[in-house]
This record gives C-alpha cells, sequence and structure tokens, in this order.
C-alpha cells in the first residue's frame, strides 16, 4: 500500500484535490485509489487492472519496441507482437484501429495530432498513458494519477512535446 502513487481528482468546481479515502459512486459505477489492496480482489476485465511502477511501464514498451525482446530475452515472438499491433477490427470499426491491447494511429483515418502511422498507445484509468512508434523507435510514458481529469489535455501535449523535440 506505501508504494502506490498518490491519486487526486480534479472537478472544475473544485479544482485538483488529493483523492478521497472513501471510494467515488458515478451511477452504478465505484472506483476508489486503493482497489489493488483494499478491493474485492476480483475485477472482471481483461483490459484494466494494471499497477505498476513507471520504469517497468517503461520497460513494457521499451519490450514491445523491440519486437517482444528485452535485452537478449526473448519474451514475445516477432510475429506475437505483429499481430498484436496490426488491426484486428477490420470494417468493425470503419474508424479506429485496433490490434490486441492498443488503438492504431493513422491507419483508417488521418492523423488526429503528431504522430507515425503505425505508432500504438493506450491509456489507463487514472490518466496514464503510452505510445510506441516503431519508426521513430520512441516511446512515450505520461502517468499523473488523477480522475477525473475534467477537460485537461497534458497527455496530449506531452504527446506532441515528445514529437516535436525529434530533431533530424
Amino acid at each position: 500500500m506505501g508504494r502506490l502513487a498518490t491519486a487526486y481528482t480534479y472537478f472544475p468546481d473544485k479544482g485538483l484535490n488529493r483523492f478521497p479515502d472513501t471510494p467515488i459512486r458515478e451511477v452504478s459505477f465505484v472506483y476508489s485509489a486503493d482497489y489493488p489492496v483494499r478491493g474485492p480482489k476480483k475485477l472482471f476485465s481483461g483490459g484494466a487492472g494494471l499497477v505498476s511502477t513507471a520504469m517497468d511501464y517503461a520497460r513494457f514498451c521499451q519490450m514491445m519496441l523491440d519486437e517482444g525482446k528485452v535485452g537478449n530475452t526473448r519474451l514475445l515472438s516477432r510475429k506475437s507482437v505483429e499481430l498484436m499491433t496490426h488491426d484486428q477490427l477490420g470494417k468493425v470499426g470503419p474508424d479506429q484501429a485496433f490490434g490486441l491491447g492498443f488503438g492504431i494511429d493513422g491507419i483508417k483515418t488521418p492523423l488526429s495530432e503528431l504522430s507515425t502511422p503505425g505508432a500504438y498507445s493506450w491509456g489507463g484509468f487514472f490518466y496514464t498513458a503510452f505510445s510506441i512508434d516503431p519508426k521513430e523507435q520512441m516511446i512515450v510514458v505520461f502517468m499523473a494519477q488523477l480522475h477525473p481529469t475534467g477537460d485537461l489535455t497534458l497527455d496530449r501535449q506531452v504527446h506532441e512535446l515528445a514529437y516535436q523535440a525529434i530533431n533530424d
């Protein structure tokens, strides 16, 4: 519990505040900052519930960028990474490309912000996000520990600044 980062809330009328000790209820949805330790120990969502350190999150992104390898150790086959980062929606999703666990930029629609076609990314509940750009050999990890976020766009700004910093 002591290693969990402090989480915050942002409501336009209340501003930025430390996440309350009691869970927040939004209609039938209930969430808390300490669910990994004090929660029901079960979460029925294949795409949610990861609790990790910023460095391990970055190592995961680097492993994906390195086509499934961490140093000299292969954790995923190159073909598995290729399948995970290839659009799996086809005609089902006419506007959004989505692999096995990642949204994919610029495949079905023009890029809406600085990025590279084929770069892939995902975001988390407490205003966390990562993007992996194989062409630029770049990863971006963003972690703010904030929910709800109001209309904040810091995650997109960090992403854009990373691309603006490319100097070639």
